[in-house]
């Protein structure tokens, strides 16, 4: 018989995120979050956990907590554009359109570039 294959090391951030991914494509969203949530703990300055995180939380009908982690996420830095792009598509998929739109203002390419990638 041979022998189980040893263990893949948790090497931080990274392997959470594949496994959070994993568990999303399943369709195992309250897996992911749980994963992103201690992954957050234990990395709270990394950006990709946090937006991981976030998509997780909309993944997992929790619309607000996700949209208040993304809130955060571009008042700590205007220039992350990936997290301004999900806030601005669940904005707009809460009812809240005028709201996305505000985070694109003098940039209406940018926004319509995001509402199409929701559509």
């Amino acid at each position: 018989m041979p022998a189980a294959p040893p263990p893949v090391p948790d090497d931080g951030a990274p392997k959470r995120l594949l496994d959070a991914r994993a568990a999303l494509q399943e369709g195992k969203a309250p897996q992911a979050v749980a994963v992103l949530r201690k992954a957050a703990t234990a990395f709270p300055d990394d950006r990709r956990v946090q937006l991981a995180l976030s998509e997780a939380l909309a993944a997992n009908g929790n619309f607000v907590q996700a949209i208040a982690l993304l809130e955060r996420r571009v008042a700590l830095s205007a220039d992350d554009f990936e997290s301004r792009g999900l806030l601005a598509q669940l904005l707009v998929r809460q009812g809240r359109p005028d709201k996305a739109a505000a985070l694109y203002a003098g940039q209406p390419q940018r926004l319509a570039k995001t509402i199409a990638d929701y559509d």
